[in-house]
C-alpha cells in the first residue's frame, strides 16, 4: 500500500512540473533574437557555417523548442532535416527534472526494499499519461534510420538504407538509439546508445571492421558529444550527471576503445575514466567509498558501483588506459559494507535489505576484482534458487537481473552455469519477436518501462557471453 500510494504522489507531483512548465525554459529577448538567426544559418550555402549553426542550437535547443518544430517543417529542405535532428535535444530538460524527482522520492525506497525498480533508465511505471511519453513507433514510421549494413551513406547528411536487423536499423542518424520512439517512459538516451553499442561490440563488430561498423562509428561518436569536458557523460541538455548512464557510456567506449583503437575513442574513454574516479566516486574520511548515482554522492549503491567497476575493468584490459587504484580501492571498501557474510549474500545498499539480486550484482564486481570461485560460490548457491528467473517476456521477469546473473554465472561456471544457460536459452528463443518488430524482444517484467532498446540489447549480451572471450563483459 505505501508504494501504491508513493507511486500516486510522483505522478501527481510530475504531472504538476510538467503542467508548470510544459513550454520549457522561456529565451531571452536576445537569446530569441539568436535563435531566429541561427535557424536561418541552417540553410546557409556554406557547409561550415551550417555545421556552426547547428552545434550551437544544440545547446539551445531546450529554449529553442517551439522554434525547432516549426523549422523542422520548413519548406527548405535543408533547415528541414538539420532542425527534425536538433528537436530531440529540446526534450532533455523536462527529463532532468523528472529524473530528479523520481531520485529524491522512488530510488532510496527501492534500495532499502532490495529492489531495483527505481528510475533507472526511466523504468520507474509512475504513468504515461503525466510524462506525455511518444508512443512506440514500428520502424518503418520512423525517419533518418540507420540501416543494417552493407552500410552505405546516401547523401551530406548521411541517410541510408533501412533493413531487417533490429537494434542496427533502429538507430538515429546521429549515432543515437530514441528510447521513446523505442517504448522507454522518458528520454534516456545515453543509457539506451550505451547498451545498444555494447550488443553490437558483442558480436564483434568495431569502429574498424565489421558489417556493422559504421553503426560502431556513429554510436560512439554520439557518446563522446554527450561528453562534457571534465569528462562526465551526459544526457543531451542535462547538467546533472547520472552515475548509472554516465558508467554504461564510459564502459561502452572503454568497450570500443579496446576493440578498435581509435585514438579519439581511447582519449574519450580515458577522460570518462578519470572523471569517475576523481570527481564521481564518493570519498568519506577513510577515502573512496564505491560510487552513487548522483556525483560524489553520500549514499553510494551497489549498481552504479558495479557498473564502475565493470568500466574500471574495461578499461585496464584494454591496455591503452591508466587507471588510478584508488578506483578499485573504494570499490572493494563499499563491497565489503553491503556484504552479509553471516548469511551469505549482499545488500544494494549498508543497511539495506539483502536480496539474490544484490548477490549476482555483487559476484559481477568481486569477480571482476580477482576473487576466486571458491569464495563466491555458497552466495550464488544461495542466489540462484531465491531468484525467479532466468526468464524474459514474462510479468514476473527481471531483464536487467538475467544480464548480470548470466556474466556471474558464466565467471563461476560449474553446474550453476549449466542449469542457468539452459533456462536462460529456452527463454530467451522463445520470447524473441517473429515477426512485426522481428528480432527484438518486447520489454516485460519490471523493466518494461524502460523499453524495447533497454530489454534485446540487454537480452543479447546475455547470449552473447560465450563468444566474447577477448571482451571484459563476457570473459575475465
Amino acid at each position: 500500500m505505501q508504494r501504491i500510494l508513493l507511486a500516486a504522489l510522483l505522478v501527481l507531483v510530475l504531472a504538476s512540473m510538467l503542467a508548470c512548465s510544459e513550454d520549457g525554459p522561456a529565451p531571452t529577448a536576445e537569446e530569441t533574437a539568436r535563435i531566429q538567426l541561427l535557424l536561418k544559418q541552417l540553410g546557409d550555402e556554406d557547409f561550415a557555417a551550417r555545421e556552426a549553426a547547428t552545434a550551437e542550437l544544440k545547446k539551445l535547443a531546450p529554449k529553442a523548442m517551439k522554434e525547432l518544430e516549426k523549422a523542422a517543417k520548413s519548406g527548405d529542405i535543408e533547415i528541414q532535416k538539420r532542425a527534425t535532428k536538433l528537436v530531440p535535444f529540446g526534450y532533455a530538460w523536462k527529463d532532468e527534472r523528472i529524473w530528479k524527482a523520481s531520485m529524491a522520492k522512488a530510488w532510496p525506497e527501492a534500495l532499502k526494499e532490495g529492489k531495483l525498480a527505481g528510475p533507472l533508465l526511466g523504468a520507474l511505471a509512475f504513468g504515461k499519461d503525466a510524462l506525455k511519453q511518444a508512443p512506440a513507433t514500428d520502424a518503418s514510421a520512423v525517419e533518418h534510420l540507420v540501416g543494417d549494413g552493407p552500410i552505405e551513406p546516401e547523401g551530406e547528411e548521411g541517410e541510408v538504407r533501412t533493413t531487417e536487423v533490429w537494434i542496427p536499423r533502429m538507430q538515429r542518424v546521429d549515432g543515437h538509439w530514441d528510447a521513446l520512439q523505442c517504448g522507454a517512459q522518458y528520454r534516456a538516451d545515453l543509457e539506451q546508445t550505451a547498451l545498444a553499442l555494447l550488443s553490437i561490440i558483442s558480436a564483434g563488430h568495431t569502429e574498424k571492421g565489421g558489417r556493422y561498423k559504421v553503426n560502431v562509428q556513429r554510436a560512439v561518436k554520439y557518446l563522446i558529444d554527450c561528453q562534457r569536458e571534465d569528462g562526465a557523460i551526459v544526457n543531451p541538455g542535462w547538467n546533472e550527471v547520472d552515475g548509472v548512464a554516465h558508467e554504461l557510456a564510459a564502459l561502452a567506449l572503454c568497450e570500443a576503445a579496446g576493440m578498435g583503437g581509435m585514438p579519439t575513442t581511447i582519449a574519450a574513454a580515458q577522460k570518462a575514466t578519470d572523471y569517475s574516479i576523481q570527481k564521481h566516486q564518493c570519498v568519506d574520511d577513510a577515502g573512496t567509498f564505491g560510487f552513487g548515482r548522483e556525483v560524489r554522492s553520500k549514499t553510494p549503491d551497489l549498481l552504479t558501483t558495479t557498473l564502475a567497476a565493470t568500466h574500471l575493468k574495461s578499461a585496464k584490459i584494454t591496455g591503452k588506459l591508466k587507471i588510478d587504484p584508488a578506483g578499485f580501492e573504494g570499490i572493494i571498501r563499499f563491497l565489503d559494507k553491503v556484504e552479509d557474510k553471516e548469511r551469505k549474500t549482499y545488500r544494494l545498499v549498508p543497511g539495506g535489505k539483502s536480496s539474490p539480486e544484490a548477490a549476482f550484482i555483487a559476484c559481477v564486481a568481486r569477480q571482476f576484482l580477482g576473487w576466486k570461485r571458491g569464495d563466491l560460490t555458497p552466495y550464488l548457491e544461495k542466489a540462484v534458487p531465491e531468484f525467479k528467473g532466468p526468464s524474459t517476456g514474462k510479468e514476473d521477469s527481471d531483464v536487467l537481473i538475467n544480464w548480470l546473473g548470466t556474466l556471474s554465472l558464466f565467471h563461476q561456471g560449474g553446474d550453476l552455469w549449466k542449469d542457468w544457460n539452459q533456462k536462460m536459452k529456452a527463454s530467451l528463443v522463445e520470447a524473441q519477436r517473429k515477426d512485426g518488430a522481428i528480432g527484438s524482444w518486447d520489454p516485460s517484467g519490471q523493466w518494461s518501462g524502460a523499453g524495447r532498446v533497454f530489454a534485446t540489447s540487454l537480452n543479447v549480451l546475455c547470449l552473447s557471453v560465450y563468444y566474447r572471450s577477448g571482451q571484459v563483459l563476457l570473459s575475465k
